[in-house]
């Protein structure tokens, strides 16, 4: 206690304030009835070593693409049973991407949204079940992302602020009825042509570009499994892994569609 803290219970002392910095040692014994939960975890910690703080996820670290080489990796048609072992070589890599997620397939894995989102992974809409969105009307277009953003919000949290269109077909109504940027690509990997994985990984790496996307699919296993080395690849090329937000430093389009970052 600082010199003139006053307090009833020294006034009970007979002492109104502290003349000088007054220390007050509690044994833990007594403080352990006393403290808040958090207090119980400081004395749990006392003498015991510091380990630094807790890590953060890749998709919360700072990332300016204004001023580093940035690609950005994004997975779609998912989430699927491939998933969360996409999730896992992410956060082993400390790498982020975006998944461009089905609403349908959201609404049975609701745990698997939550946690790409928690681990720092952008999620983008995908539409609600996969339709060639030209063949739409206006208003079927829009029940189709609405519903899906609504359920994506709802999970992850996050604004869902982009989409892409399946088979990437699209029109100036399509676009118009969405209201929102659709985010195409600059390499498409063709995973789901079954080709080889080492032909998955050379496509990703050597078609990257500075702002460029590369389509995968977390509905093919070998895409998963090519993720370390697709990652290790880009990086030996002096690239950072970016969401299709940090890939736009922030900065989102109000609408269009774009196959790379300006």
């Amino acid at each position: 206690m600082p010199a003139g803290f006053r307090a009833p219970e020294l006034a009970s002392l007979g002492a109104a304030e502290t003349s000088e910095p007054l220390t007050v040692a509690v044994p833990a014994d007594r403080a352990a009835a006393l403290v808040t939960p958090l207090g119980s975890a400081v004395l749990a910690a006392v003498g015991q070593p510091y380990a630094g703080p807790p890590a953060v996820p890749a998709g919360f670290d700072r990332l300016d693409c204004a001023l580093v080489p940035c690609v950005a990796l994004t997975y779609d048609d998912g989430p699927t049973v491939h998933t969360p072992r996409l999730l896992d070589e992410l956060a082993e890599l400390r790498a982020s991407a975006t998944l461009y997620v089905l609403g349908q397939y959201a609404a049975g894995a609701p745990d698997t949204v939550r946690r790409a989102a928690a681990e720092g992974h952008e999620i983008g809409n995908h539409t609600w079940n996969h339709p060639s969105l030209p063949s739409l009307t206006a208003e079927q277009v829009r029940d189709q992302l609405g519903r899906t953003t609504t359920l994506l919000r709802s999970l992850s949290g996050q604004p869902v602020a982009t989409f892409r269109p399946p088979y990437g077909e699209f029109t100036a109504e399509v676009l118009a009825a969405a209201g929102e940027p659709a985010m195409i690509w600059t390499v498409d990997t063709r995973d789901w042509a079954g080709p080889a994985e080492s032909e998955i990984i050379a496509r990703s790496v050597e078609g990257a570009t500075v702002g460029g996307i590369i389509l995968l699919h977390d509905t093919q296993e070998r895409s998963v499994s090519a993720t370390p080395a697709i990652v290790s690849g880009l990086r030996d090329r002096g690239f950072s892994t970016a969401t299709i937000t940090q890939l736009f430093d922030g900065d989102l389009p109000a609408s269009g569609a774009w196959r790379a970052a300006p």
